[in-house]
């Protein structure tokens, strides 16, 4: 039995949705408490006059900074390792555009405020687990757009 954990420890909770960012110590498999192990905390992503992008297998801190002036910043979370089960990304926003991409089964909720600005939630759908990983949005959007969109694991848009 105990030469299944490394072979099994990155599959999904029972009972979670596939694709779902594992969040808890039991979850990880070995090459994740590597990437967990890399983490500072925040992490600052900047795009300006230009593109910002975080997609694959990547650290989602317990705090990540995007700041953008004439950019665009996509952050695509259905392969990410989330350092937390609560994770936030404080916006700073002026004449940019942010895409965030989430899983099925991880909940947004949205704290920006928006200056001619805004989040569009459209493409996004709530999951009814109370307790799911959650990324709050937080900031501001001036002249700007974010796009929060659900999909599930595969090609990327």
């Amino acid at each position: 039995m105990g030469e299944l954990a490394p072979l099994t420890g990155d599959l999904p909770d029972k009972g979670s949705p596939g694709g779902t960012p594992r969040t808890g110590p039991a979850a990880f498999c070995a090459a994740d408490r590597e990437l967990l192990g890399t983490g500072t905390g925040f992490e600052n992503i900047t795009a300006v006059v230009g593109v910002a992008e975080r997609q694959g297998r990547w650290l989602a801190e317990p705090r990540t900074n995007v700041s953008a002036v004439s950019g665009h910043v996509t952050l695509d979370l259905r392969e990410a390792v989330m350092a937390q089960r609560e994770v936030t990304v404080q916006c700073a926003l002026f004449c940019s555009g942010m895409r965030l991409i989430v899983p099925p089964g991880v909940r947004v909720t949205n704290r920006t405020s928006g200056i001619l600005g805004n989040v569009d939630l459209q493409g996004y759908t709530a999951p009814a687990d109370i307790g799911a990983p959650t990324v709050h949005l937080t900031g501001v959007c001036v002249l700007s757009g974010v796009d929060v969109q659900t999909r599930p694991s595969g090609p990327r848009p």
